[in-house]
């Protein structure tokens, strides 16, 4: 709720300066809060998830999704919506999945816990890195940019926060081209 309209407004104000053919979808997850009426008034496309969890939410909003590029992270405004341009540009270029790089891309004070940010996305990085043979230096970074026909080939079925995980695992699995943006992140409002 405090951060949803400065989300919405970032995300449109890149569609309508960059003049690019693009929806913004909200996938709520059950919200008590005024998020639903905030997403209306900002004239974007809201749908329900309908079973609870991170993963539920983004692939509902997937599954709504019109587009052939699908660019997605919180709306806590952790990430802004008016920087995604070179994830944009890596699909646009032939990319199958963008993963975000907080660490290449800048952390503010306070925006990521110290365990998650010294030990924990380091480690688990590290490991997928050699378990699945790619090079990814943020494993956990939730902005993101995804075809939508490697998105349907990938079979993504975990609601919670293991989404992300899964999506990568299944990507590198699969051989798809993976990439790699440097993404700031941002203390959330």
């Amino acid at each position: 709720e405090k951060s949803l309209a400065f989300c919405l407004q970032r995300a449109n104000d890149f569609i309508r300066k960059n003049n690019i053919s693009g929806e913004v979808i909200v996938s709520d997850n059950g919200s008590t809060d005024s998020s639903k009426e905030i997403a209306r008034s900002n004239l974007v496309i809201l749908v329900d998830a309908v079973v609870k969890g991170y993963g539920a939410a983004i692939m509902t909003g997937i599954k709504n999704a019109k587009g052939k590029f699908i660019i997605f992270a919180d709306a806590d405004d952790s990430y802004h919506f008016d920087e995604i341009m070179p994830i944009l540009e890596d699909l646009r270029q032939g990319s199958d999945l963008v993963v975000g790089n907080r660490f290449q891309g800048g952390i503010e004070k306070n925006a990521m816990p110290w365990l998650h940010r010294y030990i924990g996305t380091p480690l688990q990085s590290a490991i997928g890195n050699i378990m699945f043979g790619i090079s990814l230096g943020d494993f956990n970074c939730g902005l993101r940019g995804v075809t939508k026909q490697c998105y349907e080939e990938l079979d993504m079925h975990t609601t919670g926060m293991e989404f992300i995980s899964e999506m990568i695992v299944k990507a590198a699995l699969r051989k798809k081209k993976i990439t790699e943006k440097p993404v700031k992140l941002y203390r959330d409002k």
